[in-house]
């Protein structure tokens, strides 16, 4: 009987991985992380947003693909959204900006 069982949750483990997937990837992973730094902030991400203190919303990034997030600052009139190339680079994950320098990096939670 036990074996039969870990048999079955075996095969629906393995079966059911894909769909959660699309969770782990880079882009999705950075929209919600509790410490992000930019500069000399530090805040946190939720739901794609940069808050510092609590209120202040930086910026907001917005997931393209798995690797990708289109990058737009809130208090600068003037600046463009941006694409963004994100990576996980060991407990950390990075966003790049376009020249290749570290926008925003996250511990991972």
């Amino acid at each position: 009987m036990s074996r039969s069982f870990l048999l079955v949750l075996l095969f629906s483990c393995n079966a059911h991985a894909g769909l959660f997937d699309s969770f782990k990837d880079p882009a999705t992973l950075i929209l919600n992380q509790k410490q992000c730094f930019i500069g000399g902030n530090a805040g946190e991400m939720i739901n794609g947003d940069f808050i510092v203190n609590g209120v202040a919303v930086i910026f907001k990034l917005k997931k393209l693909d798995k690797n990708r997030v289109s990058f737009e600052r809130m208090r600068n009139e003037d600046s463009a959204p941006f694409v963004a190339n994100v990576k996980v680079m060991g407990s950390q994950i990075n966003t790049f900006a376009p020249n290749g320098s570290v926008l925003i990096y996250c511990n991972l939670s």
